[in-house]
């Protein structure tokens, strides 16, 4: 039996060997005309284009077996911020992009798309994923608010597009907008913010605050296209009661953010001798009640408070108490959110006096501010000796614990006049402070608190300064020192200019600056030095 099978097997297969040699040759068998895809960027280098402009790419394409020799689909594939694993919106189905970049792609931000070519004899597609960065080219650099002729107002900016800066002048009357400018010019503040334009608006928006600050009214502008409608109007982010407002309308003169994401959009506003407090981050809340509350007597009358503040990011921010001369906390605790007489007050600073002491009958503060994130300094004097010292501190924590520390205290000399200095500038990783009065520029090496007149370097002949600082916050070169200076003789509306400077390090000299800080592979670099505004007021770093 086991003969028999092993015998019909061997026949079998020997069978089936001679039908493939028979059959050998009577197939048409071809190679797959393969398709490569070059001329297209990889995803690490993205196109830049504008909003409103055109995207144009012209790929290279080569067949294994000619072009010739198959027919073809061609498509452009948008895939969002992200890459999914299907298109979400079909763009073009033409063998080239020539795309303008609007509907779907109208949102500045980063996007991916896919170039795809499917051979429809074979039905085998081939697919090139690339990534476009879409910029609006009055989106995001220097911001600047400005004085213009009559009383007026405007704002200009130093557009960042690519390598470039571009000024685009007096924007507000560029695209006709509708904000109030009756009132004297104050502040300009930016940062990311969920709320913005405003927080009853339901349409599409950028997530971005522009804060317009006058003596008059305190507003947003859509951080888009420089517009404004009443619904932007700071009350319209305030809970205050009749006796908060004492009978005054809201219209901050001061406010202060260092919220460098959407997530955490916080400020602090300072109004009607109160600093307030809005939340974005976990819980909202609105402006409602002063924050110069000691913590644990909600019913107690608002202490004295400075007009001055450091903002620790995310954490909260140190105020100075002027009824009882100490500094004073304000924490932001994530077991404090769900109670708002936690969120609205303020707390003594029982860290250890290891440099100088939080609460000093002698202190009389002068001046203070931000060096980075979390760093300040204050400016005191202290009337018992009559010195002024440099107090350098900082705020740090997690969302359940926020500490104060004290970082250094140097003593000014004597010979230096700190009381006249209307411009304090800590420079963000080197030793030197920059102070300022209308119209001298000082240099001060903390090491030794040696001080050198260096106006010179700064101020041309016969101006005086309107603003002088670090924009550490959001600027991609925060290191750079701003200047303003204005022609008080020159014409009103056209005597105002802005210089940038690059502080050398070893020495603090300061040098005007570049952009961008080499020069391209084309060559293009330019100063960043700009004249022909109005008076400038303030200035920030607008990222959207």
């Amino acid at each position: 039996m086991k003969q028999h099978i092993c015998t019909a097997a061997a026949l079998a297969m020997l069978l089936l060997l001679g039908a493939c040699i028979d059959d050998k040759g009577n197939y048409a068998y071809h190679d797959v005309n393969s398709i490569t895809i070059s001329g297209i960027n990889h995803v690490d280098t993205s196109y830049l284009v504008a909003v409103g402009e055109y995207l144009r790419i012209t790929p290279t394409l080569k067949f294994s077996a000619g072009e010739e020799h198959d027919a073809y689909r061609y498509e452009w594939h948008q895939m969002g911020k992200v890459v999914p694993h299907q298109s979400v919106h079909l763009l073009s189905t033409e063998r080239n992009l020539n795309l303008k970049v609007e509907g779907s792609l109208s949102d500045v931000g980063s996007y991916y798309l896919m170039y795809c070519v499917t051979n429809l004899t074979t039905g085998v597609r081939y697919d090139h994923v690339f990534s476009v960065n879409v910029q609006n080219r009055i989106s995001k650099g220097y911001i600047v608010l400005h004085e213009q002729s009559g009383g007026g107002f405007d704002v200009d900016l130093m557009s960042l597009y690519g390598d470039t800066l571009t000024r685009y002048s007096k924007l507000l009357n560029m695209f006709a907008s509708d904000l109030p400018r009756g009132g004297k010019p104050l502040d300009l503040l930016c940062y990311p913010d969920h709320t913005a334009p405003s927080p009853y608006y339901v349409g599409t928006r950028l997530e971005y605050s522009v804060w317009v600050l006058t003596d008059k009214s305190t507003d947003r502008i859509k951080a888009e296209d420089y517009s404004y409608a009443p619904d932007y109007n700071i009350s319209k982010l305030s809970l205050m009661p009749a006796a908060v407002l004492g009978g005054k309308p809201l219209v901050a003169e001061k406010m202060v953010s260092i919220s460098a994401t959407v997530a955490g959009a916080r400020c602090y506003m300072y109004f009607n001798g109160n600093w307030f407090f809005f939340n974005g981050s976990i819980m909202v809340y609105f402006f409602n009640q002063p924050l110069n509350v000691l913590s644990g007597e909600p019913q107690a009358q608002p202490y004295a408070v400075s007009p001055h503040i450091i903002v620790g990011s995310g954490y909260g921010a140190i105020m100075f108490d002027e009824d009882n001369h100490r500094f004073m906390l304000h924490k932001i605790l994530s077991s404090d959110m769900y109670t708002s007489s936690k969120i609205y007050c303020s707390h003594r600073i029982t860290d250890a006096d290891l440099l100088f002491k939080w609460e000093n009958p002698d202190y009389k503060l002068l001046y203070m501010g931000n060096r980075t994130y979390q760093n300040g300094f204050a400016v005191v004097k202290n009337t018992a000796t009559g010195l002024c010292e440099l107090l350098q501190m900082s705020l740090t924590g997690s969302p359940s614990a926020v500490v104060a520390n004290q970082l250094a205290r140097s003593v000014f000399p004597t010979n230096f006049d700190v009381e006249s200095v209307k411009f304090f500038a800590y420079h963000t990783s080197l030793p030197y402070l920059y102070c300022a009065t209308e119209d001298r520029v000082y240099r001060i090496l903390l090491t030794t608190m040696s001080v050198h007149d260096i106006t010179d370097q700064v101020v041309p002949a016969g101006h005086k300064i309107s603003v002088m600082e670090f924009l550490f916050v959001r600027s991609p070169r925060g290191h750079l020192l701003t200047v303003a200076t204005y022609d008080p003789s020159g014409e009103e509306g056209q005597n105002g200019t802005l210089r940038l400077f690059d502080a050398k390090d070893g020495t603090g000299d300061l040098t005007l600056a570049k952009h961008p800080a080499n020069p391209t592979a084309e060559g293009y670099q330019i100063d960043m030095s700009w004249s022909g505004f109005g008076k400038i007021v303030a200035l920030d770093y607008k990222q959207e």
